[in-house]
């Protein structure tokens, strides 16, 4: 027979277990750390959250967070296999290439942070963090972000920097592996750099800063704490429209040639609270734009860019067991096409997965696989996938439709190997497919994956008109007769 607790007991115990829950902060790191490994990587091992104060996992689930870089506008800039946009890397004097830095550091890695610059709820404003100590066993932890300036340098022949032009450099996800709710994302050194002996018409610094503007909709974004240039918004800030909320330095060099100042002060650094319920992924633009006006980006000899740090807290994570417990999940390249391989020790009532992909503006689903059972394996063919880093990972959804994600796994195609080619690149109207056997299909897909046109090839060339889209990037995809992608390429349509 079930009890029925009184009215003003249940009230006692709401009262009192909503107390307990909001003592709870599970933060990246700040006691066990993984491996610091140095080098250049585009997606990060999962981050495990701990339970602060105490510093034990929770014992109910496991809580990760995973960060990875997609739609690189700036793509191997030194020859070094080096992107726009970078985890482990730091700028050097000489050569002209990425230093390799720690991807897991230390929140004061950048700068002299002070401690007051952050909160971590519930704590009150300006407390919860350490950044300020120098053991690695008691300060937060965060992940080391670069964004380079050499693409920009390369690009545009050193053109001058212009206050007014942001310049997109790709995009940013942090994919958690459980629901969250109103994450903290803590920043350090945002912008506010100095580098020294750049030749930028005479002078010998070298102002730029990093931008963040948030892809996700239906959230809003909370300034908490931080430096006064540290500025959360909604307006417009360079050449970025107003409307999306934004995270940005608003520093205004001006003469100044002491950029960094007293603690880091002058560079972006605090805790921004993402305000939204049931949250697995937030996913970020990057922009990168001069603070001050007719600078040069770089020069021959060193390597510039902005190096910061980002971290986590998190106060609210969903209850419940997992519905799945992966033992892997992992992918290739074969035949031009992307092969996805996961292996289940356990499946607890669970539906299926959607397998999903990053299209530069988030994560979409390209395909259900149903549930066999614990102990199981599974494969999966993504035929669709760009030229370049290609990110899945997958949705495992339970019977009563709660779900959790796994890993994000990045695949590296390069399958333009064939004489097929597509010219011209840069159109108002019409592109044209050559080298064709007259057996293939030519497919026109949008930036976000969305399947535009489709038709089968006739001869050895086909003609594609494009008059008729919007302005923007199209990726046209070649299969041969067995369905295996033979090339890929990008038309940009004016």
């Amino acid at each position: 027979m079930k009890r029925i607790l009184k009215l003003q007991m249940l009230a006692v115990l709401l009262l009192l277990s909503i107390g307990v829950a909001a003592q709870t902060s599970y933060e990246m790191f700040r006691k066990e750390r993984p491996n610091t490994n140095s080098g250049i990587v585009y997606s990060t091992q999962p981050w495990l959250f701990e339970n602060i104060p105490g510093g034990n996992y929770p014992n109910f689930s496991l809580l990760t967070v995973t960060a990875s870089y997609s739609d690189q506008q700036y793509l191997d800039v030194s020859g070094n296999g080096d992107n726009g946009l970078m985890f482990g890397v730091s700028s050097t004097q000489k050569p002209k290439q990425p230093t390799e830095h720690p991807i897991y550091v230390s929140m004061n890695d950048v700068g002299e942070p002070l401690n007051s610059y952050y909160t971590a709820a519930p704590s009150p404003t300006g407390t919860g963090i350490e950044a300020e100590s120098s053991n690695n066993a008691i300060s937060n932890g965060a992940l080391s972000m670069f964004t380079s300036a050499e693409g920009i340098f390369a690009a545009n022949s050193n053109a001058s920097t212009a206050p007014s032009v942001s310049y997109y450099m790709g995009t940013v996800t942090f994919t958690f592996s459980r629901s969250v709710t109103n994450p903290i994302m803590h920043i350090t050194g945002l912008g506010g750099n100095v580098v020294t002996n750049v030749d930028v018409n005479s002078s010998t610094f070298l102002a730029f800063t990093t931008e963040y503007e948030l892809v996700n909709t239906g959230y809003t974004m909370q300034r908490l704490s931080g430096t006064d240039p540290l500025s959360v918004t909604t307006d417009a800030v360079g050449s970025m429209p107003a409307g999306g909320w934004k995270i940005v330095n608003t520093f205004d060099p001006g003469d100044r040639i002491d950029l960094d100042g007293a603690n880091g002060n002058l560079a972006g650094s605090g805790s921004v609270r993402i305000m939204g319920a049931n949250i697995t992924s937030l996913t970020f633009k990057v922009y990168m734009r001069g603070k001050k006006a007719n600078q040069k980006w770089s020069d021959a000899v060193q390597y510039v860019g902005d190096r910061h740090n980002i971290g986590w807290s998190i106060t609210t994570i969903a209850d419940g067991p997992l519905p799945v417990h992966l033992t892997s999940f992992t992918g290739k390249v074969q035949n031009c096409n992307t092969v996805l391989t996961w292996n289940t020790a356990l499946e607890d009532e669970v539906s299926h997965f959607d397998v999903e992909r990053n299209t530069g503006n988030g994560f979409v689903s390209i395909g259900k696989v149903v549930s066999k059972g614990s102990n199981s394996s599974y494969t999966f063919f993504d035929g669709a996938a760009v030229m370049g880093s290609n990110q899945y990972r997958l949705k495992m959804v339970d019977v009563d439709g709660t779900f959790e994600y796994s890993n994000v796994v990045v695949v590296a195609m390069d399958c333009n190997k064939a004489k097929i080619g597509l010219y011209p690149s840069v159109t108002t109207s019409a592109t044209r497919v050559t080298g064709l056997t007259g057996k293939e299909t030519i497919t026109v897909i949008s930036s976000i994956g969305q399947v535009l046109k489709q038709s089968k090839a006739s001869g050895s060339y086909h003609e594609i008109q494009i008059g008729g889209l919007p302005s923007g990037m199209y990726f046209v995809v070649v299969k041969d007769e067995g369905n295996n992608q033979v090339f890929y390429g990008k038309v940009v349509k004016q």
